[in-house]
C-alpha cells in the first residue's frame, strides 16, 4: 500500500511539474563576444498556428535574469501560452546620473551614445542585430507564429524598443514600452506601420523633472509634456495630430489614430499613469499590469473583427469611463429613439462575446466586467440601416 502512495505521489508531482514554464537559458557568440538570453516556454502543447512570441527589454543597470523574474511576463506567458525571451545587454562606461563615470548595462541607442563617457575607447556592439538574432534562433528551434512577433522594454530597453520601431517594425507586430522614450539619435522613416504604445507615470524621475520635481497633475495639462516626443514619433509613423482622450482612476491615455496614408492601419497611445514612480508596473507594485494591457494591445493588434469591413456607413461613439474597472456606458445616437437596437461586443480576437437586442431605443447601455471580462473590446451598435462603433477596455 505505501508503495503505490509513492507512485502515485510521484504521478502527482510530475503532472503539476509539467504545468509549469519551462525556463531555457541561452547564448551564442555574437561579434566575436558571448550575449545571452533567458526563454520561458509556457506548458502545455503548441498553440494553434504556433507561439506568440514577446521579448522584453530590461532597463540600465538590469539584465534578462532580472526582468525574467519581476516583469510578470513569464506569468501571464504560461497563463496565454506565449513564448517569452529576456536578452541581457552589455555593460559600458556611461555618465551616471551624479555625473561620474560609471560602468552600467545599457541597450546601444540614442540614450548610451549621448550619455557615454568622453575620451575612452569602447567596443559599441549592434544590438538591433543581436536581438534580430534571437528572434533568427528562436525562429528555428520552435514552432513560432511569425505574424505574432512583439516587443516590450522598461526605461532605456523602452528607448531601445523605440529604436526597433524604426529598424524593426518588418519583424515585430507591435511594440509596446514603459518609462522610456524615443530619442531624437534613433529616429528615421519606420519599415512598415504597426501599432505602437508608450506609458509613463507621473512621479517618475524622467518626467518630474520638467515640473521642477514635483508630480504632474492628472489631467489635461498632461498633453504639454513631452510635445516634441510625440511629434517624433507622429512623424514615424505618420499619424495625425489629432487625438482621443480616455481615462480610468490610474491611466490617463491619448490616442492618435488619424493615418496620412489610405491603407494605413496603425495607431499609437501614449498613456500617464497616475503616482508611478520608475518602475515596470506588474500588478503588483502598482494597480495596472503591463504585460496584461500591453497584451490585450498586442492581441488587439493583429486582429480584423468583423467591425473592420462593414459596408454601411459607421460612425464613432463615446463610451465612458474608458478604460474602467467595473462598467462602461456607452451611449446611443438620439435619431436612434423610435427604433430597434442591437449591441454585439467583440473581444481583440474578434470573437462575439455579447449580444444584446431592445426593442426600441434604450441609452445608455451599461455593459459590465463580469460580463465579459479584462480585455480591450469593440461594441457594434445597429439601429435601422445605421450601425455605430465604440471601442472600450476593462483593466
Amino acid at each position: 500500500m505505501t508503495h503505490i502512495r509513492l507512485v502515485v505521489l510521484f504521478l502527482i508531482c510530475n503532472a503539476m511539474l509539467s504545468l509549469k514554464a519551462q525556463r531555457i537559458d541561452a547564448s551564442f557568440i555574437f561579434d566575436g563576444i558571448k550575449r545571452d538570453f533567458i526563454i520561458s516556454k509556457p506548458s502545455g502543447a503548441v498553440p494553434a498556428g504556433g507561439y506568440p512570441i514577446v521579448m522584453v527589454l530590461h532597463g540600465t543597470t538590469g539584465d534578462g535574469e532580472r526582468f525574467y523574474n519581476i516583469s510578470g511576463w513569464k506569468e501571464l506567458g504560461e497563463k496565454e501560452k506565449i513564448l517569452t525571451i529576456y536578452p541581457s545587454s552589455l555593460s559600458y562606461c556611461v555618465i551616471g546620473d551624479l555625473g561620474f563615470k560609471v560602468n552600467e548595462t545599457k541597450w546601444n541607442n540614442g540614450d548610451l551614445q549621448s550619455n557615454k563617457c568622453p575620451n575612452v575607447n569602447q567596443d559599441f556592439k549592434d544590438d538591433v542585430k543581436f536581438l534580430k538574432k534571437i528572434i533568427d534562433t528562436v525562429q528555428s528551434k520552435f514552432n513560432i507564429n511569425t505574424k505574432k512577433i512583439f516587443l516590450t522594454g522598461f526605461s532605456n530597453g523602452s528607448v531601445m524598443s523605440d529604436k526597433m520601431i524604426i529598424e524593426a517594425s518588418d519583424i515585430f507586430a507591435a511594440i509596446a514600452s514603459s518609462a522610456g522614450l524615443i530619442h531624437p539619435l534613433d529616429s528615421g522613416k519606420v519599415k512598415r506601420f504597426i501599432p505602437v504604445w508608450q506609458t509613463i507615470g507621473t512621479v517618475d524621475p524622467n518626467i518630474t523633472k520638467l515640473n521642477i520635481g514635483s508630480p504632474i497633475p492628472f489631467n489635461d495639462s498632461l498633453k504639454l509634456l513631452y510635445k516634441s516626443f510625440v511629434h517624433t514619433f507622429l512623424n514615424c509613423l505618420n499619424l495625425d495630430t489629432t487625438y482621443t482622450v480616455t481615462k480610468s482612476a490610474n491611466l490617463y491615455t491619448f490616442q492618435f489614430a488619424k493615418t496620412k496614408s489610405p491603407g494605413q492601419n496603425n495607431y499609437f497611445y501614449y498613456s500617464f499613469m497616475k503616482d508611478l514612480d520608475h518602475q515596470y508596473p506588474n500588478g503588483e507594485n502598482y494597480p495596472i499590469s503591463d504585460p496584461v494591457i500591453f497584451w490585450e494591445f498586442f492581441k488587439q493588434a493583429v486582429t480584423t473583427t468583423p467591425t473592420d469591413n462593414i459596408s454601411i456607413p459607421i460612425r464613432q461613439i463615446k463610451s465612458y469611463p474608458n478604460p474602467s474597472h467595473d462598467i462602461v456606458m456607452i451611449e446611443l445616437p438620439d435619431t436612434w429613439k423610435h427604433q430597434p437596437v442591437r449591441l454585439e461586443v467583440y473581444n481583440a480576437l474578434g470573437e462575439i462575446k455579447l449580444i444584446k437586442n431592445w426593442g426600441l431605443h434604450n441609452s445608455p447601455v451599461t455593459l459590465n466586467k463580469f460580463e465579459l471580462g479584462t480585455g480591450i473590446y469593440v461594441a457594434v451598435v445597429s439601429g435601422g440601416s445605421q450601425k455605430a462603433l465604440a471601442k472600450f477596455v476593462f483593466d
